[in-house]
């Protein structure tokens, strides 16, 4: 009887530990894919809000003045992070 109790008692571990595995397989391949992905990562207004530490109202006048461009993609506006990290730089010095 003991080896049968012994057994019931691992099967609910089972289950869990493949879903940990299978969740972090999965994290691996998005990660991977992502890294060679040929297209520049974007961001959004609030993500160049936090990157410039200012605030999204300060990014909108940014963008009315000219000062950064944002990509158009089906009406929402994206914007290449190395042309932002490159707008800052040029801030700065």
């Amino acid at each position: 009887m003991e080896p049968h109790t012994q057994r019931e008692s691992t099967l609910p571990v089972l289950p869990e530990a493949m879903e940990s595995a299978i969740d972090r397989a999965v994290e691996e391949r998005i990660q991977h894919v992502a890294s060679q992905s040929p297209l520049p990562p974007l961001w959004t207004v609030k993500e160049v809000g936090k990157y410039l530490n200012v605030s999204k109202r300060t990014v909108e006048h940014l963008i009315a003045d000219g000062e950064i461009a944002p990509i158009w993609i089906r009406g929402q506006r994206r914007f290449d992070r190395e042309t932002i990290k490159a707008y800052a730089h040029a801030q700065v010095g």
